[in-house]
Formats: C-alpha cells, sequence, structure tokens
C-alpha cells in the first residue's frame, strides 16, 4: 500500500511497466498516440525485425490485457516498479518556481513556438 501523496487513505501500489506494443503498421499504432500513455521523452515507433512497427511506452500493469484485447502484441521489456519508486524520492513537493515570481533555469531555449500539433 502507498499514501496517493496528500495524506489520504491509502491504496494499492500499481507496477508500471516498460512495454513494447506492437502492431502491423503505424496507422494502427496512431491512436495510442492520442491516448494518455507515457512514451518517455516522446514516442519514437520503430520497425519490428518479426514485422509491423512497435513503440515502447511505460503503462500500469493491468493496462497490459486492456491492449492485448485491442489487438495488439504486448511484451514486456521490465518492470520498473521498484526504480520508479527510487525516483520519485528525487521529486520536490513543493513549488520551486514560487507561482511564477522565479523563472525557471537552465539549458533549454524558450522559442515562443509550440509544436505542431499531430
Amino acid at each position: 500500500m502507498v499514501a496517493d501523496g496528500g495524506g489520504n487513505t491509502e491504496r494499492p501500489e500499481e507496477h508500471v511497466l516498460h512495454v513494447q506494443i506492437r502492431a502491423q503498421d503505424f496507422e494502427s499504432l496512431r491512436p495510442l498516440l492520442l491516448e494518455d500513455l507515457d512514451f518517455g521523452c516522446r514516442p519514437h515507433p520503430t520497425r519490428h525485425p518479426a514485422g509491423g512497427v512497435a513503440l515502447q511506452a511505460y503503462v500500469a500493469e493491468a493496462e497490459v490485457g486492456s491492449l492485448r484485447e485491442r489487438g495488439f502484441e504486448v511484451e514486456v521489456v521490465a518492470d520498473m516498479t521498484v526504480a520508479w519508486r527510487e525516483r520519485q524520492q528525487d521529486v520536490g513537493r513543493g513549488d520551486r518556481f514560487e507561482g511564477g515570481a522565479i523563472a525557471p533555469r537552465g539549458l533549454g531555449i524558450k522559442t515562443g513556438r509550440r509544436a505542431p500539433p499531430l
């Protein structure tokens, strides 16, 4: 069990899995791009050696069955739960920008442009 961060009642901890989702072609994978899946930095479809195309994603264990029911081949690459839990310790809990009073700093460049829609 794990607390929800707000001090509310505890809930069962979900396993976070690194998966490879495979389909016949890119068009078959396109609907996944509009869903709330975690593709890491960005979705990166690749050709699969056995045919078709594949995407890497991070999903809750409960989502694997749903993806398979929809006709996708899903290979579990790794259970990332422990690593995910450890990385959560690095995430701050406060508002480091103090409501916008402090500007973000770093190597990024603000271009003023948004990415084009899919």
